[in-house]
């Protein structure tokens, strides 16, 4: 079918009486829905506030009566003072994350890069630590033998050399059967 086509010509296949939309989509049934959709968003809005305001309604009316053992005239028992949460014991809530996170950081940080006591009477002290890295380095690690191992020597090596190379006990070599 295509061999009396020129080379950038296409076949046109037609689909009878396919076509296109020839008008546009007319702006009433737009509207209508847009002031369907704000009237639905109005009305669930005002039910809304309302059961709110019923919901607080019955909440103050129905609170539990006061401990008759409390000395505060404050009936409000959702309002927390200031002062009130120091008479609860060690460890309290923060009262400002951010703020004593910074703090405790920047103690961090302080003991990790200056100088200074763990305990003055002990003689303990903390450095930076790149210096501690940087002597380490140098150093190397403290090696503490294992609790009832010999530490390693000279003396220790030969005698074990020795022992494994012990030549008196005869050889166990396998043997074949004869048949």
């Amino acid at each position: 079918m295509t061999d009396h086509l020129q080379p950038g010509q296409h076949e046109h296949i037609g689909h009878g009486e396919a076509g296109y939309e020839r008008e546009d989509m007319r702006s009433k049934p737009v509207l209508i829905a847009l002031a369907v959709l704000a009237t639905i968003v109005l009305v669930v809005h005002l039910f809304l506030t309302g059961v709110f305001h019923v919901a607080g309604w019955f909440y103050e009316n129905h609170q539990p009566p006061q401990n008759p053992m409390v000395t505060e005239t404050n009936t409000d028992t959702r309002v927390v003072p200031p002062s009130e949460p120091m008479k609860f014991p060690e460890p309290r809530l923060e009262q400002n994350e951010r703020m004593e996170m910074r703090d405790f950081r920047m103690a961090e940080e302080k003991t990790l890069n200056t100088y200074g006591w763990v305990d003055e009477q002990s003689g303990q002290a903390h450095m930076p630590i790149e210096k501690a890295m940087e002597m380490t380095a140098e150093r190397g690690l403290p090696i503490t033998p294992r609790a009832g191992v010999e530490p390693s020597s000279t003396a220790n090596m030969g005698k074990q050399a020795s022992a494994s190379s012990d030549t008196k006990a005869p050889s166990k070599s396998p043997r074949k059967k004869k048949e």
